[in-house]
């Protein structure tokens, strides 16, 4: 049984699926972008891939385009 750490580190990771849906990105273009090596940072646990949130935001961030009001 994995320890309440790990349950809350875990917590705050997304799956390829849960961020697909919110950056609105197909799941394949995700796993593309990992065999690839760009995209927000990952991490992969066995067969699991998740995407820390804090690095999602950093990526998100890092991608921000600022224009002229």
């Amino acid at each position: 049984m994995p320890s309440s750490s790990v349950n809350s580190m875990l917590s705050v990771m997304l799956t390829a699926s849960e961020l697909a849906v919110l950056i609105g990105k197909n799941e394949r273009t995700l796993a593309n972008w990992r065999c690839a090596r760009i995209g927000p940072r990952f991490v992969k646990l066995g067969n699991s891939v998740r995407y820390p949130v804090a690095d999602v935001e950093d990526w998100i961030k890092a991608n921000r385009v600022e224009t002229e009001p």
